[in-house]
């Protein structure tokens, strides 16, 4: 791993562009960090620049960049010259003050934003496309965006289900649509995954997970041995197998053939704890699982756990990465960075120079740099 340059000290890093240069937010706008390491170029209100809380680099056009805003919309910006070029977007109806919940950039270069209350954008080389009720999009408010093994779009929505977009990007389907009087809840999508080709798993907050086949629906909920029927986390592990994290009841593992629960594991297996978060697969086939109560690792031995009382800088776990050498890192919630190794964990905090000490994602570069 490699310590950041002074000038990028402190700050939260956006994005590292195909050229290698990194993007970081700075208290007004943005500032870009040479690939070498050595320069570092601000943006901000003297050049309409807003503060992004998330940025995406355009497929299509070089030096062109997509800054998501939490309340202020979209702008797109041209960065690469003397003179940024920047322009926000509107909604249909006018509308500059908008949330961005969920982006993509799928194979076909499109870039695709799940709106609150706006429903769903597609761009291409600045061409909008915008899917509404009107489109026959169920619901204004995405919360999730997958592209899957066919380049199909798969949108989650607030309580109204999930539509699948074809590959001529007419909406093609909406399913699992609200059932009135349902008692376990209306069907508000949290997580999409794939498992195998052509098979989709979405679980949903109340309403459990539902596989989708050829347009049949399949729900597991509860009372049909699901855990819980809040579904936090999707995850499908190199053999197939669908992982679940459930918000009360542990973790599970679905057999994907029958949509049935073949194994589930709570704290009376020695899991850390019943609300799932993140769910990871190391090299050798060892499951981790973050809670916000520890973590504990999976493996044909069984369950181990860890906690504050085990090493951990804080028990909230949010985000498990293991590195190119076999060394896996744990972001917490309120305990920065922890580097496990040989059995130890090493914090690394704000105090030794890490931005933040809440760390949701963890991503690293081909230069060894973690993100």
């Amino acid at each position: 791993t490699h310590r950041l340059p002074a000038a990028a000290a402190g700050q939260r890093m956006l994005l590292e562009d195909r050229a290698g240069a990194r993007w970081f937010r700075r208290t007004s706008g943005v500032a870009r960090l040479g690939a070498s390491g050595d320069s570092m170029r601000d943006f901000g209100p003297a050049d309409s620049v807003p503060r992004p809380a998330r940025m995406l680099e355009d497929p299509a056009v070089e030096g062109g960049y997509w800054l998501i805003t939490t309340s202020d919309g979209l702008s797109y910006a041209l960065l690469d010259g003397s003179r940024p070029v920047v322009r926000r977007y509107p909604l249909p109806d006018g509308n500059l003050r908008y949330r961005v919940r969920a982006e993509l950039v799928d194979r076909g270069g499109n870039v695709w934003f799940g709106i609150d209350a706006g429903g769903l954008v597609r761009v291409k080389r600045n061409l909008f496309t915008t899917y509404t009720a009107a489109e026959g999009l169920s619901h204004g408010v995405t919360t999730a965006v997958y592209e899957d093994s066919r380049g199909t779009v798969w949108v989650g929505t607030n309580c109204y289900g999930v539509n699948a977009i074809d590959l001529q990007r007419a909406i093609a389907r909406h399913l699992k649509p609200p059932l009135t009087g349902d008692p376990e809840g209306d069907p508000c999508v949290f997580s999409i995954t794939e498992s195998p080709p052509g098979t989709m798993w979405v679980g949903t907050w109340g309403g459990g997970l539902t596989r989708i086949t050829a347009g049949r629906l399949e729900r597991l909920r509860h009372r049909d041995g699901l855990p819980d029927s809040v579904v936090l986390a999707l995850f499908t592990a190199r053999d197939g197998t669908v992982w679940v994290g459930t918000n009360g009841g542990g973790l599970a593992a679905v057999d994907r053939a029958r949509a049935k629960v073949r194994v589930a594991y709570d704290t009376g297996d020695g899991l850390a704890g019943n609300s799932v978060r993140s769910i990871y697969q190391a090299r050798d086939g060892a499951l981790w699982i973050g809670t916000p109560t520890g973590l504990s690792r999976l493996d044909d031995g069984g369950v181990t756990t860890w906690t504050a009382a085990q090493g951990l800088s804080s028990a909230h776990v949010r985000a498990i990465h293991e590195d190119s050498d076999g060394t896996l890192w744990i972001g917490t919630y309120g305990g920065g960075l922890n580097r496990f190794q040989g059995g130890k964990f090493t914090p690394i905090t704000r105090a030794d120079g890490l931005a933040e000490d809440v760390v949701s994602t963890i991503l690293e570069d081909a230069d060894g740099y973690f993100w």
